[in-house]
């Protein structure tokens, strides 16, 4: 956990918690301070107006509101801040029941926003000492933020994700290339000798697919940013996480203009149509708010 400067100037410890989706996030604003009483959460930044069209409820059944500074506002619900602050914070941060459905409803009030207005989101668990607070830093930051509304406007975050199966890759590759078709072909009748021969042959072929799978990754992202107004990558998860014996070799958020889903949507199943054979398979997923897209925000003050 990193030490910051919250708005209200006073200094706290940030609580991370990345709501579902993809996964980066790593710009978007995550500020917290120590407060008494009752504070306010914020969700998102989103354009003056936009409260008025979220009908979800919000954090702890409190009901969302906006927070509106010339053309900007923060959406917002008042909460109790003994659940976000002190021992009972951590506490709570530590127990997958009270997150889980909280971070739930987080992203459930953004998404809700997003039907109104591009959105700034904000990470889970970002609470103000005040509605002043919430105020200085709309006066301070409003026309950044205002500027990235306006990059966001009729846009969307899409992430997409590549698993390879890397043994139908191995086999695939070997059948489609003669060297080592041949050497394959080629190994000694002796139990003992084909022993060390298939344990360098297998060896070669690993190194060689890894180089071909990396290859790949690189021209699939290339080429689908030709659809998308920017792209951003994001870290690969590990086997288990990605899907069984399939491997995850690229994973990527991509900015895409909304008259160009469509158009994206079919480069990504062109795609798939191409590299079926040799065990690749993609997972487009979206849209998401777009937490990889934002502005460094809720740095240290001076």
């Amino acid at each position: 956990m990193n030490s910051a400067i919250g708005p209200a100037g006073v200094a706290w410890r940030a609580v991370r918690h990345r709501p579902a989706g993809p996964a980066d996030r790593r710009n978007s604003p995550d500020w917290r301070v120590h407060m008494d009483a009752q504070g306010v959460y914020l969700y998102c930044f989103a354009r003056a107006g936009v409260a008025r069209g979220v009908k979800v409820t919000g954090m702890n059944g409190g009901e969302v509101a906006a927070i509106v500074h010339g053309e900007v506002a923060g959406v917002v619900s008042y909460v109790s801040l003994e659940e976000f602050d002190g021992d009972g914070a951590e506490r709570n941060t530590q127990n997958p029941e009270w997150v889980i459905p909280r971070a739930y409803l987080h992203d459930v009030v953004i998404q809700e926003a997003m039907r109104w207005s591009p959105v700034l989101p904000v990470r889970f668990g970002a609470v103000f000492a005040s509605r002043g607070a919430v105020e200085e830093l709309l006066a301070r930051q409003g026309k950044e933020i205002s500027s990235f509304l306006e990059t966001m406007t009729d846009k969307e975050e899409w992430a997409v994700k590549g698993l390879m199966e890397s043994e139908k890759a191995g086999a695939w590759l070997v059948e489609t290339t003669p060297m080592l078709a041949e050497q394959r072909d080629r190994m000694s009748r002796s139990p003992g000798a084909r022993y060390f021969q298939e344990k360098k042959f297998e060896a070669e072929v690993q190194k060689r697919s890894k180089a071909w799978q990396r290859e790949v990754a690189e021209r699939v992202v290339e080429e689908l940013k030709a659809s998308a107004a920017d792209a951003c990558p994001l870290r690969l998860q590990p086997k288990a996480a990605a899907s069984g014996h399939r491997e995850m070799i690229f994973n990527c958020a991509f900015l895409v203009r909304r008259d160009g889903i469509e158009r994206f949507r079919r480069g990504v199943e062109d795609l798939r149509e191409r590299h079926r054979q040799p065990g690749l398979t993609f997972s487009m997923t979206g849209p998401w708010p777009p937490y990889n897209f934002c502005p460094s925000m809720g740095a240290t003050q001076g």
